[in-house]
């Protein structure tokens, strides 16, 4: 489906190449018109929690261990990636978790991804 809009549609900003986004419209004739636009954001897993940027920091800086996770594609973790980042695409989540993540399920983990959560 293709969905109209026009400068004046609340939300524009979201509009992102290879980001989901939440669109509200309506119909205006035959035409869908955009009414607003909204990040899609997924919500966490039970038992996860958001970490800020200063709190990854300062982890990363510590002596705590864990294991640091880009879920991003791995085209995009070949561009650039945190230090120390295991790659494990969404996609390729089932099937290589258990390569990747620690046999401990107590272990820490800290998963990232390329946009809002």
């Amino acid at each position: 489906m293709t969905i109209k809009f026009d400068e004046t549609t609340p939300g524009l900003e979201h509009v992102v190449r290879d980001h989901g986004a939440v669109v509200t419209y309506a119909m205006r004739g035959t035409d869908p018109w955009a009414l607003e636009i909204t990040p899609k954001i997924a919500a966490l897993p039970e038992g996860a929690v958001e970490m800020k940027e200063p709190e990854l920091k300062a982890l990363m800086q510590g002596n705590t261990p864990f294991t640091l996770v880009d879920a991003r594609p791995a085209r995009r973790y070949a561009q650039a990636h945190l230090q120390g980042a295991l790659n494990l695409p969404v996609d390729e989540f089932a099937a290589r978790a258990a390569d990747v993540l620690p046999a401990d399920k107590d272990d820490l983990v800290v998963l990232y991804c390329g946009g809002p959560s």
